[in-house]
C-alpha cells in the first residue's frame, strides 16, 4: 500500500457506485476512511467498515433527515453541499 512506500498521510477512497467492491478496495489498500455516496449507506456497510477500522463519511446528503438517518446507522460524519444549514442542524442537537 501507499503507506508501506512512505506515504504517511490518511488515506481515503470515494465510491458512488460498486461500493461493496470499493469498500473491499479501500480495505486492501490501507485507507482509514471510506466515501461512499449516502444512497448507498446501510447498518451492514457501517458494521463491516468500521468492523475493518475504517471511517464512515458519506457525502453529499443536505438534509436533517438524512443527517438523523446516517448518525442512527453509525456514520462517522458527512460531506454536505449545505455546511451553514448543518451547523445549524448541529447546533439543535447539542
Amino acid at each position: 500500500g501507499l503507506q508501506e512506500a512512505g506515504c504517511d498521510h490518511p488515506l481515503g477512497l470515494i465510491a458512488e457506485e460498486q461500493v461493496t467492491s470499493a469498500a473491499a478496495a479501500a480495505v486492501t489498500l490501507g485507507a482509514s476512511v471510506f466515501f461512499p455516496h449516502y444512497y448507498h449507506v446501510t447498518a451492514d456497510l457501517v458494521e463491516i467498515l468500521q468492523g475493518q477500522g475504517l471511517e464512515l463519511i458519506p457525502w453529499s446528503p443536505n438534509s436533517p433527515a438524512v443527517w438523523n438517518e446516517l448518525l442512527e446507522l453509525g456514520c462517522d460524519g458527512v460531506i454536505t453541499d449545505v455546511p451553514a444549514l448543518a451547523e445549524q442542524w448541529l447546533t439543535t442537537r447539542s
